[in-house]
């Protein structure tokens, strides 16, 4: 496959079409994901979960981020926030559907992921200024073919020439190997509600040649 085939594509809009296999591929991504087991322990709630919470971000991030998605077919996609954008602002996410996937949780597993979400934000800004990704995934079909590392590349070139740094969450020692290869850090280790790992990682600025 050669570069320009895996080269992403900064989204303006997405058709219904789009918006689903975008949600179907990060879906099947996530499916198997610490946090996502937690929040819908059983698999067939989980998909349906997954689906909508996956295509409530599609919606967030074409709106109020920079959404990346793979050349068709399309395989998968990534979310980059600027420095100083608010994370996953309220009101943004109820306008992108979030309540819809909100409803299949149960109160106390809902209170459990709003302090999550708070101590990741806690943790986001005790840091300098960065660009975020707060969400990539690709089909598994389609993993280990260099699509992941693609979707990475408009963050981390943008920050570069902006010099400065790029920030991340990651529940998987996989996906933490994986990040390494493209020069994050880990900064911190804490645990969810369920007492599974979750990382936070840092990749310092490179040199613009």
């Amino acid at each position: 496959m050669t570069e320009r085939q895996q080269t992403p594509i900064l989204a303006r809009r997405l058709s219904d079409n789009q918006l689903q296999r975008l949600g179907h591929a990060w879906g099947v991504a996530f499916a198997n994901d610490p946090l996502y087991r937690y929040l819908q322990p059983e698999a067939a709630q989980r998909t349906v979960f997954l689906e909508e919470w996956m295509r409530a971000m599609a919606r967030y991030g074409l709106r109020h981020a920079q959404l990346y998605l793979t050349p068709e077919p399309l395989r998968g996609g990534a979310i980059w926030e600027a420095p100083h954008a608010p994370a996953l602002e309220v009101l943004g996410m109820l306008r992108a559907g979030i309540l819809r996937p909100l409803m299949r949780l149960d109160w106390r597993t809902i209170r459990q992921l709003m302090d999550m979400e708070r101590e990741m934000e806690t943790l986001r800004r005790q840091q300098p200024p960065h660009w975020y990704l707060s969400l990539l995934g690709v089909h598994p079909s389609a993993q280990g073919q260099g699509f992941g590392s693609a979707l990475l590349q408009p963050g981390l070139q943008t920050a570069d020439r902006q010099g400065l740094p790029c920030y991340l969450e990651t529940m998987t020692e996989a996906d933490v190997r994986f990040c390494q290869k493209s020069g994050f850090e880990v900064v911190t280790q804490r645990r969810l509600p369920n007492a599974a790992p979750y990382w936070t990682m840092r990749r310092a600025p490179q040199p613009v040649h």
